[in-house]
């Protein structure tokens, strides 16, 4: 890592702690929106410091056989959801998974980027250099539809969809 990435990484550690700090008269609305900014904040910390460790990690391992490409795919994709983190697609930026395609077209099996809508954005052979960001919430299903229908359609309190997916 080097120094800029380091001084990178401590200023939003500094913002972070600024963010976390008690203030008096804060408003419960004040403190949810500077909490909310700390988690973004605290999320790109941890892409920022596993994406290097996790390259050079990735350019150790056997890419050669489906199955070295399969454990690959599981063994990240477990390790950055533990983290609240996702690969960042290569195309269009969004957070995404990595799985593996195999068969008559790739008989050596091939990386596939996959977002979390499940639209396929692009395929390689090997594995090279990723992105990290943060993984999207996961939306309960018919959430929105319960709440409406237990508060009879005309819900009094605010939103609490803060526009996450």
């Amino acid at each position: 890592m080097s120094g800029e990435e380091k001084n990178e990484i401590s200023d939003k550690l500094r913002r972070m702690n600024h963010l976390l700090v008690e203030r008096e008269g804060d408003s419960y609305k004040d403190l949810v929106n500077r909490l909310m900014e700390a988690q973004e904040l605290f999320f790109g910390v941890l892409a920022d410091r596993l994406a290097p460790s996790l390259n050079d990690h990735l350019t150790k391992l056997p890419q050669a056989t489906p199955d070295n490409k399969k454990l690959i795919a599981r063994t990240l994709n477990a390790d950055l959801k533990a983290l609240g983190l996702a690969i960042k697609c290569p195309r269009t930026g969004k957070p995404a998974m990595l799985h593996v395609d195999f068969g008559v077209v790739a008989p050596k099996g091939r990386f596939r980027v996959e977002l979390f809508d499940r639209s396929r954005t692009m395929a390689s052979q090997s594995l090279s250099r990723v992105e990290l960001t943060r993984r999207p919430l996961r939306r309960e299903a018919l959430s929105e539809y319960w709440a409406d229908r237990v508060s009879g359609g005309h819900s009094s309190e605010e939103p609490t969809d803060r526009g996450h997916a």
